[in-house]
């Protein structure tokens, strides 16, 4: 999706879309996609390792290794990945904006990313967790920079970029039947990810 916004959305002379579904799969933004998701891969695994408890980690060593195997491995795709990708959307969709200002944002993001490898090494999982966090915001920065102000075309109106009446009815009853599904799974997830991984527990993964 953040592709798709740096990239843009045909539009005719009204303002109206004039693309197609496969408009929408183009490379750049499914490499952006491929790339968003090693980069919350990676999340998800530092995340796990800061769930092993601090006083069972004797018992959980050969977990605790593995998690962190599995970090590292993730690591590498997601700093190639966003390293090309970063290229490929600054000297390919810079348009009026700063290159300084938005090479810097890149930079920052890449020293993160290389914090959080060396903290990944010497095994602070809080910290590695911590600085990816602050590498994602960044990220977010980075996609707000490129897509400003040309989120919504100027002559793009509230009439225009409306779907059809028999569309919003047909998502309303979608909404109205998956909304429930969703927050029971919503508090189901919450409950699972607040424990922490115990001893007994610890074979299982």
């Amino acid at each position: 999706m953040g592709g798709g916004l740096i990239s843009g959305v045909l539009v005719d002379g009204n303002g109206d879309f004039n693309g197609s579904l496969f408009s929408c799969f183009a490379p750049f933004p499914i490499m952006w996609g491929l790339t968003s998701i090693f980069l919350f891969a990676t999340y998800g695994a530092l995340y796990l390792n800061i769930r092993v408890p601090l006083l069972s980690q004797q018992q959980l060593l050969p977990l605790l290794q593995k998690l962190q195997q599995r970090a590292l491995r993730l690591w590498i795709p997601s700093f190639v990945l966003f390293g090309i990708m970063s290229l490929w959307t600054l000297f390919t969709y810079l348009r009026e904006h700063s290159l300084i200002l938005l090479a810097i944002i890149t930079v920052v993001a890449l020293i993160l990313m290389l914090i959080t490898r060396m903290h990944m090494r010497k095994g602070h999982e809080l910290l590695a967790f911590f600085c990816w966090a602050m590498f994602l915001l960044v990220v977010v920065a980075l996609f707000l920079g490129f897509i400003f102000p040309y989120l919504a075309p100027p002559s793009l109106t509230i009439f225009n970029a409306s779907s059809s009446e028999k569309t919003l009815t047909t998502m309303l009853f979608i909404v109205l039947l998956a909304f429930p599904a969703v927050i029971v799974y919503t508090v189901w997830i919450y409950r699972v990810f607040t424990k922490r991984i115990s001893v007994k527990e610890g074979g299982r993964i």
